[in-house]
């Protein structure tokens, strides 16, 4: 199995990777540029254009290829500007010189763009590109993309992962440690608002007032919805192989070396003895509440109170240990029985909530993130709102 590590930008991860070798490619970006992509600009590194320069040729050096992110979900339709192409190519040739071999990106306009304009770059369909059937999967294949990325909710649909590996001849990747809620009704709106955050010159100025995540963390507080979710176990990798999947991304642009450099390992050894979160872009463990976000300057749009109550409701995350050992067999029920997920009501079948029974003592989500939520919907983060 192959595996796709994220770029923090530090020097010691190239250290730490060079030597891995069933490594395919780091990816990254800028923190923000023309089209954005999936994280906020301020939970990300700020590095400009010499710096990336530099590292991507140090990863080359050390035989590690290098992913750009053109993966911003919504580019406000100013892909139809001429402003746009203009930049795009900008950013195009400069990769291009870099020999920056693979690029990501989540709109198919782009994707085609790319191939018949830049046939020398080998381009990927993102996980935001929401693949989740085996039509649309040859759909992204017909347009050109040379490798897509499932969505997550495909993730314990293994009658469909054999399917689309049948039914395409180009690799299919899965993320494997990114723990989204199983169907989630945040995903389309969550990934917009990202790809807005990082886009230059985006009247967002790249602020993480992030309404999604925190009903996410809500939500996935919950033992049965965190036991839903979409990660895999590094122990669970053969079941995936036995589909034909050939490739797992590792997620965490924003994370320290360390954290990166465990996941790797982990995933490559195909063993994790301990706390599954030490695993997975969570932010119980992996210090996002002090290291993600840069402090909040724009005080005459938000209610800087607010803003500091949401991100402190993080610390509040109940779930802090999941013993790794304990999650051993219960991917085995998906992989044999090949429920129908999507069209179940889980209170009918009950299995996840049986395991989470047994996994999980009780767990009480606090009610700080209620109070988080709530100043979204009164509009308190603004610094003027109207109560209604």
């Amino acid at each position: 199995m192959k595996l796709i590590a994220p770029c923090n930008w530090d020097y010691n991860l190239i250290e730490e990777l060079k030597s891995c070798n069933n490594l395919h490619y780091i990816y990254g970006k800028l923190n923000s540029d023309l089209t954005g992509g999936g994280r906020n600009s301020a939970g990300l590194p700020l590095i400009d254009k010499k710096y990336a320069e530099k590292y991507i040729k140090k990863a080359q050096k050390n035989g590690i290829d290098f992913c750009y992110l053109l993966n911003g979900a919504c580019l406000d339709n100013r892909e139809y500007t001429v402003e746009f192409h203009q930049e795009l190519d900008r950013i195009l040739i400069w990769l291009s010189d870099l020999k920056v071999k693979y690029i990501t990106v989540a709109n198919p306009y782009l994707l085609t763009i790319i191939k018949k304009c830049y046939p020398q770059f080998k381009v990927i369909a993102g996980q935001m590109c929401l693949i989740y059937t085996v039509s649309k999967a040859k759909y992204y294949e017909d347009l050109g993309a040379d490798e897509i990325t499932m969505n997550l909710e495909t993730h314990k649909n293994f009658k469909l992962l054999e399917n689309t590996v049948k039914a395409l001849n180009i690799p299919i990747t899965l993320c494997a440690n990114l723990n989204c809620l199983r169907f989630c009704p945040f995903i389309p709106y969550h990934s917009q608002t990202n790809a807005h955050s990082s886009q230059s010159g985006h009247i967002s100025k790249g602020m993480p007032v992030d309404y999604c995540t925190s009903n996410c963390f809500k939500i996935s507080s919950q033992p049965e919805e965190f036991i839903k979710g979409a990660a895999i176990r590094p122990e669970d990798i053969k079941y995936y192989e036995k589909t034909g999947i050939k490739t797992l991304k590792i997620v965490g642009r924003s994370r320290n070396t360390e954290f990166i450099a465990r996941a790797v390992k982990a995933y490559s050894d195909r063993f994790y003895n301990g706390n599954f979160l030490d695993l997975l872009d969570n932010p119980a463990t992996s210090g996002s509440v002090e290291n993600s976000f840069r402090p909040v300057t724009d005080y005459k749009t938000y209610n800087f109170h607010a803003l500091e109550q949401i991100r402190d409701s993080i610390r509040y995350l109940p779930i802090r240990y999941v013993d790794n050992k304990k999650l051993e067999g219960f991917i085995k029920y998906f992989v044999q029985k090949k429920p129908d997920c999507e069209n179940m009501d889980c209170k009918i079948c009950g299995y996840c909530k049986k395991w989470a029974d047994k996994v999980f003592d009780k767990v009480k989500v606090p009610e700080e993130f209620d109070k988080a939520i709530d100043m979204f919907n009164t509009r308190e983060i603004l610094n003027f709102y109207k109560k209604i």
